[in-house]
């Protein structure tokens, strides 16, 4: 019944049509509201036991035509986006008035990829009309279709609108044109200073345990912590969808094994507890070697490695109550050229969640991490070789009350607590001979090393409290909050506001909005550093505001639109006479400002989605004596187009063929200039940010093919990236030159232009 139905359903969605009713049939009308009666637009409906489908209009009504011979009891499902399938029993003869309740609806079964762990669901083209405006988020379904990622989840984040990286082969992300520092990163509450392996090449999580990664490019909920550019929060899979479930991963990438286990006797009964594992270790030093054998990359590589692990324990006591118990570890360590890099993470986390009422949900996270960041001692000899290890301790206690009241109406409010210990040794380089927002090639610097060994700690209190209304009039989702910062590093107090509204109308629009103050303390360890003479340093601040709408086209998909704008009050380093050695002050400001277009489309067996993005950003330094005082920085991205295509064949759809191409601006650059010292040369920067690197183009194909069974599905992946323009991984200035002429920078071809990746992954 259930595949009839499917079938019968698609065969709706491809603009089948009833022929006109005969003379005296009779007919079975039907009408489609919401809770509160208003019409509600819903794509069809299906008589289940006959296999018919049914056309709804824009009020919500749809006819069927019934055959004189019929079965005596019939059933029919009414399908309408975001709310859930409304399944009722019928009489022939009768009008029914059916009621949708906002939810998921499960159209999208007709195409899920079946079998495995991790169900893949297309799910149809929505607008959104969540109050968390800007944000948007990658799932296992949407990653596992990105072309152009090799299986980095960093890379599919890339894709989303108001997110880009550093350079054509970095997988950092830049949210609105911020610097890296200006967003913050967590994984199941685990803060993450760096979220890359290898100093930016590789994203660090793991594509075969996430369950939802959400980039927050706006104002965020109060319950977040506060950053001036945005958030990443990544959640990691809870457990199996059967008694054992798992994952073997195999690619040019990396090889990765998780298993998820079931550790109760029966599922359906309290208490539940389950326990997942995943190790992933990379494979890219063979990958590498092999282009550098052929004598496609000019990198020397020794070391080129990295690894991530995790285990989880989930208990739920009862249907109200669930307990989280997560370790994480992360480590990679670079050796090429003139780069020697090391990083590590360990974290824990434990999360406990309560419903003691229907409408009340507790909660409480206790998160720690250590995370480090070094340049350790090696006998490898490159210029400018230094030593130093920056490390930090950072936990966090976070305590939530979430309570319903009204029809539909939310107040939530907690506190946010916790204690940095953070240490910092050897040679640094001193930032305060840097230009504030310099995109600096790779070079040996003419600036001066400062030796430290300061350890520094320091607590953190905020309080929050924010409040929605739902269908206010009918028609209106409001959202207000505040996070209060009691205590932090600056010690100075502050409030941050924030307001959202969204605005669902009939017509299929959806208008939105929000603006408030964000607020971030910056705890890079040379400018809280007490040798560097950093006292009263205030926090940094930025004003956003962004507008937006999106409209169902019906067929068409669904179009959206958003603008933003950013004002900021930022750190910089006074470099006039008159304060004699360089000092960090709070003179700077910045304003950034654009707009996100995007369209999605899917019907059947094809997909399409294209999107623009324009982002114009500058900061300013009144102190700059030598330099410009107002630049573009390093994340001022300009242009970006993408468009994307895919058809799924087979009768199970599970062969994909999948076409890309992304057009990005170049990143801005600073101009150098050689300077001879003793025994080699050294750089000076002579222009900041005077010049932009090559604009990127990039063409992928994707093909996949997935084969489930009744036990195990099998995904076999092919994948090529051709980079056709812009082919700049960072720039390189080189200590030395031919016959001691003085050196030049050039490109450092890390990545070949054309890359094929294969992988083969079996899940159960």
């Amino acid at each position: 019944m259930a595949r009839r139905t499917l079938l019968t359903l698609v065969a709706l969605l491809a603009g089948f049509t009833l022929p006109a009713p005969a003379a005296g049939a009779e007919l079975l009308t039907g009408h489609a509201v919401d809770p509160r009666g208003r019409p509600v637009r819903c794509e069809g409906a299906v008589l289940v036991e006959l296999d018919l489908a049914a056309a709804c209009d824009d009020s919500g009504l749809f006819t069927f035509t019934l055959p004189e011979q019929r079965p005596a009891e019939l059933s029919v499902v009414v399908y309408a986006p975001r709310y859930r399938d409304a399944h009722v029993r019928i009489e022939a003869g009768a009008d029914l008035t059916i009621t949708l309740r906002r939810g998921r609806s499960s159209r999208s079964q007709s195409t899920t990829f079946g079998g495995g762990w991790r169900p893949l669901d297309r799910t149809p083209p929505s607008v959104d009309e969540g109050l968390e405006i800007g944000a948007a988020s990658v799932t296992p379904s949407t990653h596992a279709l990105q072309g152009g990622g090799y299986g980095d989840v960093n890379r599919s984040l890339q894709a989303l609108p108001g997110v880009t990286g550093d350079t054509a082969a970095s997988a950092r992300i830049r949210i609105r044109g911020g610097e890296p520092h200006e967003t913050l990163v967590f994984v199941d509450g685990i803060r993450l200073r760096e979220p890359t392996h290898l100093g930016g090449l590789f994203g660090a999580f793991d594509p075969d345990l996430i369950e939802r990664v959400t980039v927050s490019t706006g104002l965020s909920s109060a319950a977040m912590p506060e950053s001036l550019a945005g958030s990443v929060d990544a959640e990691y899979v809870d457990g199996p969808r059967d008694r054992m479930d798992g994952t073997i991963d195999l690619s040019f990438l990396a090889a990765a094994a998780n298993i998820a286990v079931a550790l109760d006797k029966d599922r359906e009964q309290s208490p539940r507890a389950s326990l997942v594992l995943g190790a992933r270790r990379s494979l890219l030093q063979a990958y590498l070697g092999a282009f550098q054998a052929a004598g496609a990359v000019d990198i020397p590589l020794r070391t080129v490695d990295y690894g991530s692990y995790l285990g989880r324990f989930v208990l739920e006591p009862t249907d109200r109550q669930r307990l989280r118990v997560s370790l994480l570890h992360l480590h990679d360590r670079s050796l090429f050229d003139d780069v020697n890099e090391r990083h590590r993470v360990w974290g824990g986390s434990l999360d406990w969640t309560a419903q003691p009422g229907p409408r009340t949900r507790l909660s409480t996270l206790v998160a720690w991490g250590w995370e480090q960041l070094a340049e350790p001692e090696t006998d490898f000899q490159y210029p400018g070789k230094r030593t130093w290890t920056d490390e930090e301790h950072r936990g966090r206690v976070r305590g939530m009350v979430e309570q319903g009241f009204g029809e539909a109406h939310l107040l939530r409010f907690g506190v946010d607590a916790g204690l940095v210990l953070s240490r910092t040794r050897g040679e640094f380089v001193d930032t305060r001979s840097l230009p504030a927002w310099a995109a600096l090639p790779n070079a040996d610097l003419l600036r001066p090393l400062v030796l430290l060994d300061e350890e520094r700690n320091h607590a953190e209190l905020d309080a929050f409290a924010e409040v929605e209304l739902l269908d206010l009039g009918g028609l209106v989702n409001l959202r207000g909050g505040l996070r209060a910062t009691v205590l932090d590093v600056t010690l100075v107090p502050r409030l941050s506001p924030r307001l959202a509204i969204t605005v669902p109308l009939p017509s299929g629009t959806v208008l939105r909005g929000s603006a408030g103050l964000v607020h971030q303390a910056r705890t890079d360890p040379l400018i809280l550093s007490e040798a560097l003479g950093t006292e009263g340093l205030k926090p940094e601040r930025a004003f956003l505001a962004l507008l937006g709408a999106g409209q169902d086209l019906g067929p068409a998909g669904v179009v959206e639109v958003l603008g933003w704008v950013r004002a900021m009050d930022h750190l910089v380093v006074a470099t006039d006479s008159e304060l004699g050695e360089p000092v960090w002050t709070n003179e700077g400001t910045g304003l950034a400002g654009g707009a996100d277009v995007s369209w999605r489309w899917a019907l059947g067996r094809f997909e399409a989605d294209a999107a623009y993005s324009l982002l114009v950003s500058r900061r300013h330094n009144p102190r700059h004596v030598v330099f410009p005082k107002s630049v573009a920085p390093g994340g001022d991205q300009r242009h970006e187009v993408t468009l994307g295509g895919r058809v799924f064949l087979g009768r199970r759809r599970g062969f994909v063929i999948g076409l890309g191409w992304t057009s990005k601006s170049g990143w801005p650059a600073s101009t150098l200039e050689p300077v001879r010292t003793d025994d080699r040369w050294a750089w000076q920067v002579v222009g900041l940010n005077d010049r932009r690197l090559p604009a990127v183009h990039r063409l992928d194909l994707r093909l996949e093919h997935r084969i489930p069974t009744r036990r195990v599905r099998i995904r076999g992946s092919f994948e090529l990236n051709a980079d056709l323009g812009g082919r700049v991984f960072l720039e390189n200035c080189g200590a030395e030159g031919p016959a001691s002429e003085p050196p030049e920078c050039q490109a450092l071809t890390f990545w070949p232009p054309l890359r094929p990746w294969l992988g083969l992954k079996v899940d159960w």
